[in-house]
C-alpha cells in the first residue's frame, strides 16, 4: 500500500488507538508513522501541527487529535458513520466522548505514568515499542530530564494521581450505570462513544486485537495491576474485551494493513 496519507502515533497512546481504529474501521488507507515521545515534537512542527498526537495528514491538511481524526473518518470512510444522524443522539455521542476523553483518557494516563515512573525500565520499554535499537539506550541516557519532563507536562504528583484514580472510578461508575440499561453508550449501535471508551481502556485491558502488544511490565506494578483487575473484572471490562474481539478487525470493512515507519 502506497497511501500518501499519513498517521503521526505513539504505538501504545489510547489517544493513538481511538484514531488508528476508526480509520481502520472506515477502511480507510494511510500509513503509520512512529513518533518517539519527546523527540515527535520537531516532526509536529514541521508539519504545522500544534498538538499531542495521534496527527493525520490527508493532502496537505492536517487533523489533530483523534476527535479530529474521527470526524475525517466519518467523512472518508466507506463504513457506517460512527456519528449517529439523529441530532439529539449525535449531541449525546460527542458529549460522552468529551466526558470519556477527559475523565477516563487523562486519568488513566497520569495514574499509569505516577506509578510507571518510579519504573525507567518498564516506561522506557513503552515508549521505545516498535522503535530503532537505539531507542532504549538513549532514553536511557536522558531518563532524569525525560521523566522530569512528563511529570512537569502532565501536572503528575501524588496529590494528583490521588485525585485521578477517584475520578477514574467516578467515570467507569457512571458507564457502569449505563450500560446496565442500555447495550450502547448512545443509540442503538456500536458507535463513537463506545468506540471511545474501548480505545480508553486499552491501556489497562491489554486485548490481544490490539494492534501493537502492549507490554506486560506495566501489571508488574502493583498499583497498576490492581486497577487492570478491576476494569477487567467489571462488565465494562467485559463490554471492551468483547468489543475488541468482535470489531477491532471486522472482516465487514477489511483488513488494511499499514506501513509503519519508526522516527
Amino acid at each position: 500500500m502506497q497511501s500518501s496519507t499519513r498517521l503521526y502515533t505513539f504505538t501504545l497512546s489510547h489517544f493513538c488507538e481511538k484514531a488508528r481504529w476508526a480509520l481502520d474501521r472506515a477502511g480507510v488507507e494511510y500509513r503509520e508513522v512512529v513518533l518517539l515521545p519527546g523527540f515527535h515534537r520537531r516532526r509536529l512542527r514541521q508539519l504545522g501541527a500544534h498538538k499531542r498526537v495521534p496527527v493525520l495528514v490527508h493532502t496537505g491538511q492536517v487533523f489533530e487529535g483523534s476527535s479530529a481524526i474521527l470526524d475525517f473518518a466519518d467523512a472518508h470512510g466507506g463504513a457506517p458513520p460512527l456519528l449517529p444522524n439523529d441530532p439529539e443522539l449525535r449531541a449525546q455521542a460527542l458529549e460522552w466522548e468529551v466526558y470519556l476523553d477527559r475523565e477516563l483518557g487523562e486519568t488513566v494516563r497520569r495514574v499509569l505514568y505516577f506509578h510507571a515512573l518510579k519504573q525507567p525500565d518498564v516506561v522506557i520499554r513503552c515508549w521505545s515499542s516498535g522503535s530503532p535499537f537505539w531507542a532504549a539506550p538513549l532514553y536511557r541516557l536522558i531518563w532524569p530530564r525525560a521523566a522530569a519532563a512528563v511529570r512537569r507536562l502532565l501536572d503528575i504528583d501524588a496529590s494528583t494521581a490521588q485525585r485521578d484514580a477517584g475520578r477514574l472510578d467516578v467515570a467507569l461508575e457512571r458507564v457502569e450505570a449505563r450500560l446496565s440499561e442500555h447495550d450502547y453508550l448512545v443509540g442503538e449501535s456500536f458507535g463513537r462513544a463506545d468506540l471511545t471508551l474501548a480505545a480508553l481502556c486499552a491501556p489497562l485491558l491489554r486485548p490481544p486485537e490490539h494492534p501493537w502488544r502492549l507490554p506486560e511490565t506495566l501489571e508488574q506494578l502493583p498499583e497498576v495491576a490492581a486497577l487492570a483487575r478491576r476494569v477487567r473484572d467489571s462488565a465494562t471490562g467485559q463490554r471492551v474485551a468483547a468489543a475488541y474481539a468482535r470489531r477491532r478487525d471486522d472482516p465487514a470493512f477489511g483488513r488494511y494493513l499499514r506501513t509503519i515507519v519508526a522516527v
